[in-house]
């Protein structure tokens, strides 16, 4: 059970989570997991840019790739809009979008 704790741990700190401004209105994307770490604007992955951020990664001494979750900014808007007029749920909206 710890060696699954411990696995879980390290997955989390190669997780981050990114608001994005412009991939609804450049892609029409809502969400996207990047299996890459790279600047904005993101674009399309092909397969040769996973190879390559793999090969940095592993010169950079990680043992994972990097997941980042980038959800559109209308998102985020929209929680944080519900969290401020549903009192009953403000607290637990709030909580659940700081945990993502």
């Amino acid at each position: 059970m710890e060696a699954a704790k411990s696995e879980l741990e390290e997955i989390a700190e190669s997780v981050r989570w990114q608001i994005d401004d412009a991939m609804r209105a450049n892609h029409d994307w809502l969400g996207i997991t990047r299996t890459t770490d790279e600047p904005r604007p993101w674009l399309p992955i092909q397969a040769v840019d996973i190879l390559e951020a793999d090969s940095r990664a592993i010169e950079e001494g990680y043992k994972r790739r990097p997941l980042i979750v980038g959800l559109m900014k209308e998102v985020s808007d929209a929680v944080f809009r519900l969290c401020w007029r549903i009192d009953v749920f403000r607290f637990d909206v709030f909580r659940v979008y700081l945990l993502m």
